[in-house]
Formats: structure tokens, sequence, C-alpha cells
């Protein structure tokens, strides 16, 4: 199942309403949840989670140039408290 939560940049709440439902979602010890941080401008779940921003999006991009398998993202996540796996985006959008 994919679910997709968006906005424009600076809407309070969207990432806060998408980690929770990732880290609350029913049966949630037999689902594996990905929450994957596509915001251009820069992220901010890294900052959240004090998280390196590597692994994450940019270096899940620069793989993807190697191998088009779709459980490679998993290599670039970071486990956090709930049981999600967070594909940070990079700080700021420069990267």
């Amino acid at each position: 199942m994919l679910i997709a939560v968006g906005s424009v940049k600076a809407a309070p709440g969207v990432t806060t309403v998408t980690a929770a439902l990732a880290a609350l979602w029913p049966e949630a010890q037999h689902t594996r949840r990905l929450v994957a941080e596509l915001d251009p401008s820069g992220g901010d779940l890294a900052v959240r989670y004090g998280l390196p921003a590597t692994p994450g999006l940019a270096s899940f991009a620069a793989a993807t140039r190697r191998t088009r398998e779709p459980a490679a993202v998993w290599d670039h996540t970071h486990l956090v408290v709930g049981g999600s796996h967070v594909l940070p985006a990079p700080p700021a959008a420069a990267q």
C-alpha cells in the first residue's frame, strides 16, 4: 500500500502527521513502513530524529545509477522510534 501526504512548503504538520501515521500504523509489527522525505527545498526529518543526512535520499539517488532494484531503498534508510524507516532528504536545497 502506498500513502502520499503532501503540501506546499512551510505547511505546518505535514511531516509530523506523516511520521505519526507511520509509527502508529495498524499491524505495524507485521508491516515494514517507509517515510520518504522528498522535499526539494530540503528536509526536516534528519534534524528531528538526530540522524546524519547520509545515508538518505541523496545517496539513494546516486545508487539508482547502478541498480534499478526497488529493495535498494532500504539500504539508505534509518530505523527510528516506532519502528518506521526514514529516508531523509538533504537538509538544504543545494544538495
